[in-house]
């Protein structure tokens, strides 16, 4: 027998403060690769600044002028929904669902920081 928990308002509020203290992660696809989208956005000349409008110019082969609007595209990183993966959890497993949870991602966190460390000792003993 399958055994749900209901989410009360109270329940909702304390998942949304968890949610807040968890340290953003960029969602991967199946394959592995990190999620990004794109995006665009409209910019007036007179905001880039002068790197960007160098940088603008040399790409789209145009003169950046104060007064024009300039379509700007790039990507931004897909991060992890945490408060929908709480309550997810929350709904199948209650309290315990949250607490491994947090755990999980505090886990993946502490590998991220021990492999930087590791690969940081790395490059300092390579350069020895």
């Amino acid at each position: 027998m399958k055994s749900t928990y209901t989410i009360t308002g109270a329940i909702e509020k304390e998942i949304e403060d968890i949610a807040k203290r968890l340290c953003p992660m960029q969602n991967r696809l199946e394959n592995g690769k990190l999620q990004v989208r794109k995006t665009s956005r409209v910019v007036n000349g007179s905001d880039f600044t002068k790197e960007q409008v160098e940088a603008f110019e040399k790409v789209n082969n145009v003169h950046v002028e104060a007064n024009k609007l300039y379509v700007q595209k790039g990507t931004e990183p897909v991060l992890i929904n945490h408060k929908i993966n709480l309550c997810k959890e929350y709904s199948k497993k209650g309290r315990e669902g949250i607490e491994s949870y947090i755990k999980m991602i505090n886990a993946i966190v502490e590998a991220f920081q021990q492999k930087k460390k590791d690969e940081q000792s790395d490059g300092s003993k390579a350069s020895n």
